[in-house]
């Protein structure tokens, strides 16, 4: 299974150069993650008419009132997926929180809002994710993750730059 994460996109209506990106990068995966902050009804629009979209609310969320401020969601076989924007999580550690928000439920957990890729493999065997901004990093490098996760393997992390 392929997965796309993104987060932090902050954008109203999609632009000509993120359409392009999503269509190269992210439109062909099995599942699309989006970990909040997304901003705009259009956008949610144009994500949803793609793949399936598991979304959550970044503090910037505020017109996409029906959007889940985490979800929780079994990919099949040993795949269980957690997202979270982290706005909302006590403390400034986000990963150690987004770890403890959790618990031993997913063995993938996706987060957003600070704008800066993060991954790391845990020692009891869950995994953290965050894509970055595909248009607002802080860590100079705009894109969003793919996570190729087989049924029972781990799941492994390759970045796309926008």
């Amino acid at each position: 299974m392929r997965i796309g994460v993104l987060s932090d996109t902050h954008l109203h209506e999609p632009t000509e150069a993120f359409a392009a990106f999503f269509e190269r990068f992210l439109a062909p995966a099995d599942v699309l993650v989006h970990c909040g902050d997304i901003a705009g009804p259009s956008m949610l629009a144009f994500l949803e008419s793609h793949v399936a979209l598991y979304a959550v609310s970044g503090n910037m969320d505020v017109q996409l009132g029906e959007l889940p401020p985490v979800r929780n969601v079994a990919l099949g076989g040993n795949r269980r997926l957690g997202v979270v924007h982290g706005h909302n999580l006590p403390g400034r550690d986000i990963p150690r929180a987004v770890t403890t928000y959790f618990g031993d439920g997913p063995r993938l957990i996706c987060f957003g809002h600070t704008h800066e890729r993060y991954w790391e493999a845990l020692s009891d065997g869950r995994f953290l994710l965050n894509p970055g901004s595909v248009t607002r990093p802080r860590d100079g490098r705009p894109g969003a993750a793919l996570v190729d996760w087989p049924e029972d393997g781990p799941p492994e992390v390759q970045w796309v730059e926008s």
